[in-house]
């Protein structure tokens, strides 16, 4: 459980477990894939659950010369053990290893969130 309680609601599996697979699908033609798999409300509370973790402001440049880049945000990379972004990280883990398993020629062996940063 979540510190507040709650665990974050993905939705009904089989649907997104059918979400996933297609998306996954996708990544025999192409680098990348994205999907929504969270409602607004959803991530309004996860942004509100992470109101209390430890930013800080990040390097202002990275790189040098041409491959400089600017950077004007804050970052956090210490998520607590226990923290809803890591049940979330779980829940998503159990998706997309369930989609993998309903797939013939899945393009992944196997999938793991090892790390957070919000």
């Amino acid at each position: 459980m979540s510190r507040d309680g709650e665990k974050p609601d993905m939705g009904t599996p089989p649907a997104l477990r059918a979400t996933v697979a297609a998306a996954l699908g996708r990544l025999a033609h192409e680098e990348a894939t994205a999907l929504p798999l969270l409602a607004p409300a959803a991530c309004r509370s996860l942004i509100a659950a992470s109101a209390d973790l430890a930013f800080r402001r990040a390097k202002p440049v990275v790189g040098e010369g041409a491959r400089a880049v600017r950077q004007d945000f804050e970052i956090c990379l210490a998520i607590p053990e226990g923290h809803r972004l890591w049940h979330l990280a779980s829940a998503f883990e159990q998706l997309v290893a369930a989609a993998l398993a309903g797939m013939a020629a899945p393009p992944l062996a196997d999938f793991r969130v090892n790390d957070i940063v919000m």
